[in-house]
């Protein structure tokens, strides 16, 4: 799970979202993540998102 504290208002970060080998499925479970006013939203390559209030 993405910890609050590392993701500040208005900055971007990537994460993994898989525990193990990838085997070249990055494209699935790297998301890229923003947070803004206090929403933090997930997103990977293909448009899966995920959105939570810490």
């Amino acid at each position: 799970m993405l910890r609050a504290k590392v993701v500040k208002d208005g900055q971007t970060r990537q994460i993994d979202g898989y525990d193990g080998n990838d085997s070249g499925m990055t494209r699935f479970v790297i998301f890229t993540c923003s947070r803004r006013a206090g929403l933090i939203t997930c997103r990977n390559a293909l448009g899966d998102a995920m959105r939570y209030r810490p």
